[in-house]
């Protein structure tokens, strides 16, 4: 007859079993818990108070954004999924929006999963743990930031996520409509558009458009201005005409805050004409300097495209050769790992490219991030071993909190986290040639499945 000393071990070890199986499940509540109290008792006044709640109230009201509004220069759709929250009460409207973030947070995370080919978090081997627990090393800062300054980029990065699983799967026009619905609250997810047509993906394409720009008319229809005026066109005028006419890299914040490509050189170049690193945001240029900064600004994006273009080659078409595809197991939620490289590498351009990056918008790195692990944790190389170096020196180490306010300036200002995105890009181009190679040595032997046994995180057998 079983004793109670025989019985203590088997419900230990039964409890630790039902907690790892519905690990997620606890982590998502405790997200829940956590994430609406630093949202409600935070003292700390973000773009949530002094400019999505403002400009939506103005919105509500059939005013101009633009004309009374000097700190929303975001798409009116922004505003328009802000005027839901428009309460009264400052700490229940925080705490509706710490809700949305902590599903968009969730979103994002359970999508990348899903895309690099993560299994159950219930009983991980350790070379998945591995993966886990660096990658969200590495990520944890970026998806901190925009959830400390209560912004939208943890709800752009979850549902560009979503949008990108959509189309590894084979559901375009879904994919499209939510990739989309990203670009309508942000203009850089535009960037998929000309991908989704390079790769021919017609349906996702056309989704993208008429949502992104659908979306955007909307507020005209619901909430017409007074005057008479256009949401999106007033915003065009104002702030998108502007920007592209204007010096490059200077925005309306603090221009080491700036760790786009063009925040970058704007600031090598006050650097270069007061000779001093102090109040850079000041500097007034000179035409021919303004020439020299666009110069490198879109001489480097355009190598950078270029690059990428060159490493995905095969216009009009996937990424993989129609007998690839049919060799990656036939599931309908069963992933091209070439996919999800290029979903990374358009992540990584959305940075760079942007006319202004901000710590708090380097959350959509999330799924480059776990590709790059992956690949560094299941095939350790110098290579791979030095990237991931990099992204902890230029990422974790560049923090305020590790350097203090000084010392962090500096980093900001010299551009460190611009070297982020940059190695993942240059992991990704690297990884993109590697599966391709190893994919039509593979397929000349006779090998079935070259792709899924090739890529190192192709989605799992069933």
């Amino acid at each position: 007859m079983a004793t109670v000393a025989d019985a203590a071990p088997n419900l230990f070890a039964r409890i630790n079993q039902e907690l790892r199986a519905r690990s997620v499940w606890i982590v998502g509540a405790a997200l829940l818990v956590a994430v609406p109290w630093m949202f409600v008792t935070t003292s700390k006044v973000g773009e949530w108070h002094e400019c999505y709640l403002p400009a939506a109230r103005l919105m509500r009201d059939g005013q101009s954004i633009a004309a009374h509004s000097s700190n929303f220069t975001y798409p009116p759709a922004m505003a328009l999924f802000t005027i839901p929250m428009t309460f009264e009460s400052l700490a229940i409207s925080r705490f509706v929006w710490s809700l949305v973030n902590v599903t968009a947070v969730f979103a994002l995370f359970v999508s990348c999963w899903r895309l690099i080919g993560g299994p159950s978090l219930a009983k991980l081997p350790k070379t998945w743990s591995a993966v886990f627990l660096i990658a969200l090393l590495l990520s944890a800062r970026w998806i901190v930031s925009p959830l400390q300054h209560l912004q939208f980029d943890a709800v752009i990065a979850g549902v560009l996520a979503l949008g990108c699983l959509a189309v590894a799967c084979g559901r375009d026009l879904l994919g499209g409509a939510l990739v989309g619905l990203a670009a309508s609250m942000k203009v850089t997810p535009m960037l998929f558009l000309p991908y989704l047509v390079w790769r021919g993906r017609w349906k996702a394409a056309a989704g993208l458009i008429f949502v992104a720009v659908g979306v955007n008319f909307l507020p005209d229809l619901l909430y017409p201005q007074a005057s008479g005026g256009s949401y999106c066109v007033d915003w065009y005028r104002k702030y998108l005409a502007t920007t592209l006419g204007g010096t490059t890299g200077s925005w309306h914040t603090a221009v080491h805050l700036n760790q786009s490509l063009a925040g970058f050189f704007n600031r090598m170049a006050g650097i270069w004409t007061t000779g001093s690193t102090q109040d850079l945001s000041i500097v007034k240029f000179d035409d021919a300097t303004q020439s020299v900064v666009k110069l490198l600004n879109y001489g480097a994006a355009a190598l950078l495209l270029g690059i990428t273009l060159t490493v995905g080659r095969r216009p009009f078409r996937g990424p993989s050769d129609a007998a690839d595809r049919s060799s990656i197991e036939g599931r309908r939620d069963s992933t091209d790992p070439l996919w999800v490289v290029e979903f990374g590498m358009l992540a990584c351009l959305m940075i760079l490219l942007s006319p202004m990056s901000g710590k708090a918008h380097y959350v959509v790195l999330l799924l480059p991030t776990m590709v790059t692990v992956r690949r560094a944790v299941e095939r350790p190389t110098f290579g791979t071993r030095l990237t991931i170096g990099i992204l902890l020196v230029t990422g974790l180490l560049c923090c305020k909190e590790f350097l203090g306010p000084k010392l962090g300036d500096e980093t900001l200002i010299w551009g460190l986290p611009t070297l982020y995105p940059l190695a993942l890009l240059l992991a990704l181009w690297s990884l993109h040639a590697h599966i391709r190679r190893d994919a039509a040595t593979r397929s000349q032997h006779g090998e079935p499945s070259a792709l899924l046994k090739a890529a190192p995180f192709a989605r799992r057998a069933a």
